[in-house]
């Protein structure tokens, strides 16, 4: 994870300023990785008048339902796959990012993430993090800094340990713990 690592101003590196906030997603586009789940949170977030960009890096079986999605959808200027990338062109896009963004969930046929590694890279990368709270991954969890975590395949509640996101740091959260410990809205 050493490459992976914050910018360093000592060593005259700097974070890559853009114009709107990048949503970073690195990961196969298959199902256990929820990038459908993103491509429907990118369109909620074009409802509400948000400003940003989501950038999908990998190549999978999804590939083409995405692009069908992301067409239906009209997000084409604020959504792109930009396919398989090599560990530099990685970490560059890491250092353009905002946050980075893995909703993982169980796929239909029961296959699941445990810990993904490019999760683990972009918190050593010093990137904020938005994923799932799956059961492999729960002590982690506890631990994380700059980590929100959300009930696998939602998109209504997304919290960081001890208060959702979104809300002031007072405020408390109306919510029940759903199947397997997670978070419910209520």
């Amino acid at each position: 994870m050493g490459y992976f690592r914050p910018v360093d101003a000592d060593e005259g590196e700097e974070r890559i300023a853009e114009e709107v906030p990048v949503i970073l997603f690195v990961g196969r586009l298959v199902s256990k990785k929820g990038p459908e789940i993103l491509i429907e949170a990118a369109s909620s977030l074009r409802a509400r008048g948000l400003a940003f960009r989501l950038e999908l890096i990998g190549d999978g079986p999804l590939r083409a339902a995405l692009e069908a999605r992301i067409q239906a959808l009209g997000l084409g200027d604020v959504v792109s796959l930009r396919g398989l990338m090599v560990r530099e062109e990685v970490r560059d896009a890491m250092k353009r990012a905002a946050c980075f963004a893995l909703p993982c969930r169980v796929s239909d046929d029961g296959d699941r993430d445990g810990i993904p590694n490019s999760l683990a890279e972009a918190m050593a990368a010093g990137l904020a993090v938005v994923s799932t709270r799956l059961p492999r991954s729960r002590s982690w969890w506890r631990t994380a800094e700059r980590a929100y975590s959300c009930p696998g395949g939602s998109r209504r509640v997304c919290r960081r340990p001890g208060r959702p996101v979104g809300r002031p740091a007072g405020a408390a959260a109306s919510r029940t713990e759903g199947p397997g410990g997670s978070p419910r809205a209520v």
